[in-house]
């Protein structure tokens, strides 16, 4: 099978949308290569807001409304023109793409799939760039969501939350729509000896937190403070390492150490973080909005166990590898579990182990991607 893989970002760039594109692109090609097959790579095909979205977003914004451009129908047939470009060019025999947003003229000649950790109408106001958008823009991104779901031959999604907002809301055929998990984005993950040997290795006598992230308050560094807070109150010393992230913390602020953002390109700060990743006993993502969290998948790979909060896609990348509350739940309710998990040593390994044997089985690329491959060949 010839696969055109298309992205609206620059799939040959290991930075660009976490390196997610990036690394599908250079697993699904070594997967076709066992099968005797070949991959093409297309993106980015999103190329900015001509003058017109631009004037538009700015009348908007004036006005006090958000504008997602992408997500409007100049945009998503300029992408669909991008796209069918490079498919008469290529002649493929399937694409795969990361956005349903090029489907929505896209050359029904050729079967097609998209796989996505979202939809428009789960996003709407849950993110905040998807909050207080103007009237005409919602309007648009629903209805471009939607053709592109009735164009695609298969729609698959890397949460079940986003699987039933595809059906649910936009009636996309359930024998079509398929849950299909992200992954690790990892590019030497530890085996499966290194991470029960630093699982053995965490102490016993103090708790260790990471949080792993840019964005503070969505992934709601605020709370996991308070956590770590709550459980030293416990008789429990805990400490939060927070990387990625620059915190407004207080100066008086106890229990956290803010390791900044730590590069996997330079040699010294890849270390620190798989020490921290090493000898952490839960990574404390307390989210208030996630459509899927690779971060969960990652932490896995380490036997390294999630607290995190029951919304969006969050339950099907940490599956059964770590605790998830409800967003209601107070700071003392979370620590008061996650101190006697820790006190309960058996409790807690198999929790760990848990976390690994989910990365080995449901995400990891490898994994992933034949699994994309088994669906996408018959279509063929």
């Amino acid at each position: 099978m010839h696969l055109a893989f298309l992205a609206l970002q620059d799939p040959t760039d290991p930075a660009a949308f976490s390196g997610i594109p990036f690394r599908v692109a250079r697993h699904l090609r070594a997967a076709l290569a066992e099968r005797g097959g070949r991959l093409s790579t297309v993106g980015p095909l999103h190329e900015g807001a001509p003058l017109s979205g631009k004037v538009t977003k700015l009348k908007h914004r004036l006005a006090g409304r958000g504008y997602l451009g992408h997500h409007t129908w100049l945009s998503t047939r300029a992408m669909s023109q991008r796209a069918n470009e490079a498919i008469q060019r290529l002649q493929p025999d399937a694409v795969l793409c990361l956005s349903s947003l090029p489907f929505v003229d896209l050359d029904p000649s050729v079967p097609a799939a998209f796989w996505v950790d979202g939809t428009f109408e789960m996003n709407l106001e849950y993110y905040s760039d998807y909050s207080g958008l103007a009237d005409d823009n919602v309007r648009q991104g629903l209805e471009t969501d939607r053709a592109g779901i009735a164009r695609a031959d298969l729609a698959l999604y890397a949460s079940e939350a986003a699987a039933a907002s595809a059906i649910g809301y936009f009636g996309a055929d359930p024998e079509r729509v398929h849950v299909v998990p992200w992954a690790a984005n990892l590019d030497a993950p530890p085996s499966r000896e290194d991470a029960e040997r630093a699982l053995a290795g965490r102490r016993s006598d103090r708790a260790q937190l990471l949080f792993l992230g840019k964005d503070w308050f969505r992934k709601g560094g605020d709370r996991a403070v308070r956590v770590a807070e709550e459980m030293t109150a416990l008789g429990l010393p805990t400490m939060l390492h927070v990387a990625g992230a620059h915190p407004p913390l207080a100066p008086e602020a106890q229990g956290v150490a803010v390791e900044g953002f730590l590069s996997k390109d330079d040699p010294a700060q890849r270390q620190r973080l798989l020490a921290l990743l090493h000898d952490s006993h839960f990574l404390r993502m307390p989210v208030r909005a996630e459509d899927f969290g690779c971060v969960f998948a990652e932490a896995g790979a380490y036997a390294l166990p999630s607290i995190s909060t029951r919304t969006g896609g969050v339950p099907s990348a940490v599956g059964d590898g770590g605790l998830l509350f409800a967003p209601e739940a107070t700071p003392q309710e979370i620590a008061a579990d996650a101190v006697a998990l820790l006190r309960d040593r058996d409790r807690y390994f198999a929790l760990a182990q848990a976390a690994r044997d989910r990365y080995e089985q449901e995400t990891n690329w490898d994994t992933v991607v034949r699994r994309v491959l088994d669906l996408l060949e018959p279509l063929v």
